[in-house]
């Protein structure tokens, strides 16, 4: 758990534009330790009830640096982050952040939405269908 919620801050960050000895990145990191004690605790005792920790997911990673490769997202060249002030520096990887929690937030609704409706693609019913027989397979 705390491996990836370590790791995640220090892979995103330089998609974020944000320096190396910036020193928001702890505040990152502390943020992420933060939210993952809340969530654990929301979980254990509102959730599924299970004694598990949660922490920070790899899986965003991938979906977080595409959208951070786009054109628009592309960090400004160095000459242009040298000449800027500590505050700009600040604002230049806030906004890129405030860009992939509301994509976050946005995929996190769809999600819910569909899990409330009853709505699932075909392929996850597929793969639902198949994980169920490999387990039901090894297991019996």
């Amino acid at each position: 758990m705390i491996g990836a919620t370590v790791a995640c801050p220090f892979i995103l960050t330089p998609a974020l534009c944000m320096e190396d000895d910036d020193p928001n990145k702890a505040n990152i990191i502390s943020t992420l330790v933060f939210m993952s004690g809340i969530i654990t605790l929301l979980q254990s005792t509102v959730g599924t009830r299970l004694p598990i920790v949660q922490g920070g997911s790899f899986s965003y990673l991938v979906p977080s640096l595409a959208i951070l490769s786009l054109e628009r997202w592309k960090c400004p060249s160095e000459d242009i982050m040298n000449g800027m002030s500590y505050e700009e520096k600040t604002e230049v990887w806030q906004v890129r952040m405030r860009e992939i929690q509301g994509a976050i937030i946005c995929a996190a609704f769809f999600e819910t939405l569909f899990a409330l409706t009853g709505n699932y693609f075909p392929t996850n019913i597929i793969d639902v269908q198949s994980s169920n027989s490999v387990q039901n397979s090894i297991l019996h």
